[in-house]
Parts: structure tokens; C-alpha cells; sequence
């Protein structure tokens, strides 16, 4: 988890939605944490919070709400 939270950083990208249906484990062995580009027809948290559908929405998100 540390390091899928490194390398989120360096792309200027933080891990908001971490739930066990989110992390596996690859071919090698090593953990992943799937993002919302895994499964690009799923609907976002953001999109579902505008359409007033019951979400939840991480810290990082209503950060990035505020902000626009």
C-alpha cells in the first residue's frame, strides 16, 4: 500500500477509494490497488455525489471539489 501511495504521489495523484474489492494480487504476487481508470465505465464518486445518488466521498475528494 505504501508504495501504490508513492507512486500516486509522484504523478500528483492521491488513492481515494481503498477498498478490499480495489486491492489484489497480480501474476508476481505483488499487491495492487485498482483506480477508477481499472474500470473506466463505472461511475465515479464525484459524478454520483452531482447526481445526488448516496456515495461516499474521501477528504481528497471534497478538497478537489472546493477547489473548482
Amino acid at each position: 500500500m505504501v508504495r501504490a501511495r508513492n507512486q500516486a504521489i509522484q504523478i500528483n495523484q492521491s488513492l481515494v477509494d481503498i477498498r478490499p474489492s480495489n486491492i489484489f494480487l497480480n501474476e508476481d504476487g505483488r499487491i495492487k490497488v485498482a483506480c477508477s481508470l481499472s474500470w473506466p465505465l463505472e461511475i465515479s464518486n464525484i459524478q454520483k455525489a452531482m447526481d445526488k445518488e448516496p456515495t461516499y466521498l474521501a477528504p481528497e475528494d471534497l478538497e478537489r471539489i472546493s477547489r473548482n
